[in-house]
């Protein structure tokens, strides 16, 4: 028998003893100096990602990501996985640039629709599914931690993805003319 009681073939039971271990860890290095320091500095940065958010500027909400991902590879390792999301943060970055006028929303749908502007958003593009897949890592990190400043923060990071996304599909949309639209639309029902 193993302690508490279990056997130890019972990997399920071991298990969940070796990550309430964790998350008692984990609480008790909050309490610690580095533990208060890794607060303080999740804090300040869920500050920075509100005001940018706040502000509207997809620009630096993009350059807080890409600095938030280099620290997570630093700190969390996974060095491919984090590579390729640099590597597509910056290439959703730049997209987003292209698209961020009438005129280069236009282009981009024209050249996505084979020449011809479409009469609708794609269904997928890689901003929109840059965004969907570094929400499903912040969620991971969110899951790994019990620290309350830390989880704060990651969420703020997925708000600013989302204020991401909902200006890309905003610039894309104007690309197609529908903010257009929505003006005349506000403008008869008033």
């Amino acid at each position: 028998m193993a302690p508490h009681g279990l056997k130890n073939s019972d990997p399920v039971h071991i298990s969940l003893i070796v990550g309430n271990n964790l998350q008692k860890r984990q609480k008790a290095l909050s309490q610690t100096p580095i533990g208060k320091n890794i607060s303080h500095e999740a804090k300040t940065l869920t500050k920075i990602l509100a005001e940018a958010i706040k502000q509207g500027d997809a620009n630096q909400l993009f350059e807080l990501e890409r600095i938030a991902i280099k620290r997570d590879r630093e700190c969390f390792g996974a060095y491919e996985r984090r590579t390729a999301a640099m590597a597509s943060i910056i290439d959703a970055a730049h997209r987003f640039a292209e698209t961020a006028t009438p005129e280069g929303a236009k282009k981009f749908l024209e050249a996505v629709g084979g020449g011809k502007l479409p009469s609708q958003i794609p269904p997928s593009d890689m901003v929109r599914n840059t965004v969907k897949n570094l929400k499903s890592q912040i969620n991971e990190l969110i899951d790994s931690t019990s620290i309350p400043a830390l989880k704060l923060y990651y969420s703020r990071r997925k708000d600013a993805l989302d204020f991401i996304k909902k200006e890309h599909v905003k610039n894309l949309e104007a690309g197609l003319g529908h903010d257009k639209q929505r003006q005349c639309e506000k403008g008869l029902s008033r």
